[in-house]
């Protein structure tokens, strides 16, 4: 039985999910990366690249044959505006004063 479970897993279809919350990877268990934790994304010539700032880069080849069409561009800008607002909320602690 603990076989065919982990067969199942392993040969299920892989979907990640990015969106304003961060990035969904349908590990066992579920792995969760906010986009604080993210350097860089990059989806060209049917490759996701997900580079973390733990040094962890994540690589997977994308079948654009079921998806519906997606303009990879506006695709990449919209993930760069999650990293940059990220950044930019993580700098926005209290001021120090002087």
């Amino acid at each position: 039985f603990g076989l065919a479970v982990l067969s199942f897993i392993a040969q299920r279809p892989l979907n990640i999910i990015l969106n304003e919350q961060g990035i969904r990877y349908p590990s066992f268990p579920v792995k969760k990366y906010e986009w604080r934790e993210v350097e860089n994304v990059i989806w060209k010539d049917d490759v996701l690249t997900i580079d973390l700032k733990s040094n962890q880069l994540m690589q997977f080849t994308i079948n654009t044959h079921n998806m519906r069409p997606v303009n990879v561009e506006l695709f990449n800008a919209e993930i760069k505006k999650y990293i940059i607002k990220s950044m930019l909320s993580a700098s926005d602690g209290p001021a120090s004063e002087v």
